[in-house]
């Protein structure tokens, strides 16, 4: 339950909050595949169940409410800045307010739709409304809408709104049950739209389809000709990210629908945005930004085809000439040394991976650009454990009661792989998921009841030397979450990919498969299918025989 909101003017997302955490003010640019802390010097305390919304005419992000707490704060952040700023403003009830906010692009609005509590029994909540606030971030100052007609639904977390701006509409979800005691309704899941203002279209428009490619010193910036428009303004930004770099004029009032800029930096990330200009002097808006930066490589695979031996392959990434490919050391603990790991399952003789420990710092294998979408590493021997030294990038989070020291221990060293392309400019991307050298999820696993029977079946893994498959169940009905038993159903690995149980009971059944490869690796497990699952009428119409 994190407060999150898009950034369609630096293209990523701002984080905050979450339920039990403390990690601050986070962005996540899916450009590039990477985090970024920003520690600014004042916070919002942490809170569960508030909402964000990027504001795109005032460049800021709005974040309101709590799902447990009483905030009486509107929030303001912006990211250029990194500062956020609390506001106490008149506005909507705030005592565990539970909103959920959207932008209204037209009217220039953030809209809330808040939890107001009416009754209640003890401390417990058992009555309440819906509320429509508008919020101006210019005038900092709230309205409440009172429109005709409210979303019924109060509860807590029952309730989504998201914008539609090519409609001029907000859309929302809202989800009654018997609790909640809606006159006329026991259960019902509700779709409601709002519309602010009367839709006001600007006058004048940006380019489209704005790109770019790169050659060897250069960057051409492209985009399709605007009716009306008499001349283009092209602008350019060089930076370490979007929302710090500087932006400045690249190309003015030219006629054509292309330019060359030969100024970009190889080791920043070259940015691009147009305008179009109209005969009265008037300029419209900016275009979205295009990067002279390659995309994140997408699914890697690492094949291990040996000891020594490990195959990698990747997508091609548009306008890449090559690729560097990274190399980490990963530690790792086993399912016997996972306690809960090792209560629901019992271990295989040679323990199969439970969870990642440590990954260390990322090196480059290749140090000259690999052309192919392919690389074999040899420089590595997996009967080596493999150790962490110094930094690392990624660590666990298991406390001392969830790790038994005395589980045995992994037989084979285990590392990371990533890649990051490159473009003609000579700017790197970002860097791709990394892959283990154990085996990926195995991915469309379907099941289908058949009497007492569970028919399962799911794809081939994506990596090469595959010696099979293993079949693990859960029974039910119980709780979901940990502390489970499962039971693996398939002593050896199979060829097959399919598999049938035989259950001798129609109660629900959860089950997972996981490949394993050359060396005798498990990999990790995959999204679970149910059979006879609970709440099964839920998902009728939605799901065909074969469903997960």
């Amino acid at each position: 339950m994190r407060c999150a909101s898009w950034d369609s003017d630096h293209q990523v997302a701002l984080i905050f909050g979450g339920e039990g955490s403390s990690e601050g003010t986070l962005v996540y640019d899916p450009y590039t595949n990477t985090w970024h802390r920003l520690k600014p010097k004042d916070e919002p305390d942490p809170r569960s169940g508030g909402n964000m919304a990027y504001d795109g005419a005032n460049k800021l992000h709005v974040m309101f409410g709590t799902q447990f707490g009483n905030d009486p704060l509107t929030w303001t952040f912006d990211l250029r800045k990194n500062e956020w700023r609390g506001h106490k403003l008149k506005g909507p009830p705030t005592d565990r307010n539970d909103p959920v906010l959207a932008y209204d692009a037209n009217g220039k609005r953030t809209i809330a739709l808040v939890r107001a509590l009416d009754k209640f029994e003890g401390k417990e909540v058992v009555g309440g409304h819906v509320e429509t606030w508008a919020f101006d971030a210019k005038a900092l100052a709230w309205r409440q809408l009172k429109p005709a007609r409210e979303p019924d639904g109060w509860s807590n977390r029952s309730r989504g709104l998201t914008a539609i701006p090519e409609m001029n509409l907000l859309l929302a979800e809202s989800v009654v049950n018997p609790a909640q005691k809606v006159l006329g309704v026991q259960r019902e899941q509700q779709v409601w739209t709002y519309r602010y203002a009367k839709s006001d279209p600007p006058k004048v428009v940006p380019p489209t389809n704005v790109r770019v490619r790169t050659e060897k010193g250069a960057a051409v910036v492209e985009w399709d000709a605007v009716p009306g428009a008499t001349s283009y303004c092209v602008y350019g930004l060089v930076g370490d990210t979007l929302w710090t770099g500087v932006w400045d004029d690249v190309a003015i009032k030219i006629t054509r629908t292309s330019t060359r800029d030969t100024t970009p930096r190889k080791d920043q990330v070259p940015a691009y945005k147009v305008s179009a200009i109209f005969a009265d002097g008037t300029e419209s808006g900016h275009s979205p930004i295009v990067r002279a930066q390659p995309r994140v490589a997408d699914d890697l695979i690492a094949s291990v085809v040996g000891a020594k031996e490990v195959k990698l392959a990747w997508k091609p990434v548009p306008d890449a000439v090559g690729y560097y490919v990274e190399r980490a050391p990963v530690e790792v603990f086993t399912e016997d040394q996972v306690v809960r790991l090792k209560k629901d399952t019992d271990p295989l003789l040679e323990p199969s991976v439970g969870a990642v420990k440590l990954i260390g710092k990322f090196e480059r294998v290749t140090k000259e650009l690999v052309k192919p979408t392919a690389f074999t590493d040899t420089g590595i021997d997996l009967t080596k454990l493999t150790k962490v030294e110094g930094e690392s990038t990624f660590a666990h989070r298991f406390g001392k009661d969830q790790i038994d020291d005395k589980g045995k221990a992994y037989r084979y060293g285990v590392y990371a792989y990533r890649v990051r392309a490159v473009n003609a400019l000579g700017v790197e991307g970002g860097p791709s998921a990394w892959a283990l050298t154990i085996p990926s999820s195995v991915q469309h696993v379907y099941a289908k009841e058949d009497g007492t029977k569970c028919h399962l079946k799911w794809a081939a893994s994506a990596e090469s030397g595959i010696a099979g498959y293993r079949v693990y169940r859960m029974d039910g009905p119980k709780i979901n979450g940990a502390g489970q038993k499962v039971v693996r159903r398939t002593a050896d690995a199979q060829k097959e990919l399919t598999f049938t149980d035989e259950t001798g009971k129609t109660d629900t059944k959860r089950y997972w498969v996981i490949a394993v490869d050359a060396l005798g690796q498990e990999g990790v497990p995959s999204a679970p299918a149910w059979g006879w699952r609970q709440f099964k009428s839920v998902y009728d119409g939605f799901t065909g025989a074969w469903h997960q």
